[in-house]
């Protein structure tokens, strides 16, 4: 199966507002939207998505995530939950939903030091839900960690017409004939 079509086959899932699976968590909904990502951003060529976090019809945050393009991970960009509905349990709720639609390793992006606690409890939640929660990943890290899906990210035309025109450029020189710019 394709990229394209493990893409589309995940995304189907999304859009339609979901319960919460895990009882013990207050119930939450989340409405999906996906958007592209432009190329030369971390998650390319995998669409970003962002959740409204509901609560009786009521938006009372948010999560901003993404599926990296093996489909072996859920990188969390931002969660943030309203101040008058934290220490609720929403945010908690609104991860064990997305863990739950995909049973991979859940990966935090940069935690800021007051989410610190918030992503303790939700580490042993998730747990004992049967996820996981890997350690953080820093912005620092964020291009040497999309290089193991580099080779899903097609080469632009144009950079394809240049490189091929220097291995062209190479190949002549290796033979001995002139080749390259300013030969005439």
């Amino acid at each position: 199966m394709d990229l394209l079509q493990r893409i589309r086959r995940l995304m189907k899932r999304e859009g339609a507002p979901r319960a919460s699976p895990d009882k013990s968590l207050p119930q939450v909904e989340l409405q999906t939207v996906q958007t592209p990502t432009a190329p030369k951003t971390f998650l390319f060529p995998a669409p970003n998505l962002y959740s409204r976090i509901l609560v009786e019809g009521r938006t009372v945050g948010f999560v901003d995530y993404g599926l990296n393009p093996l489909g072996d991970r859920i990188y969390i960009h931002k969660i943030e939950v309203a101040p008058e509905y934290q220490r609720h349990g929403y945010g908690l709720a609104a991860l064990a939903l997305i863990a739950a639609q995909y049973p991979v390793p859940m990966t935090p992006v940069h935690i800021y030091g007051s989410a610190l606690a918030f992503w303790s409890v939700a580490r042993e939640h998730l747990q004992r839900l049967g996820g996981e929660i890997t350690d953080q990943l820093r912005t620092s890290q964020l291009e040497e960690e999309a290089k193991r899906w580099q080779h899903l990210v097609p080469e632009p035309e144009h950079e394809r017409l240049i490189r091929e025109y220097w291995e062209w450029v190479e190949s002549e020189r290796a033979a001995g004939r002139p080749a390259g710019p300013g030969i005439k």
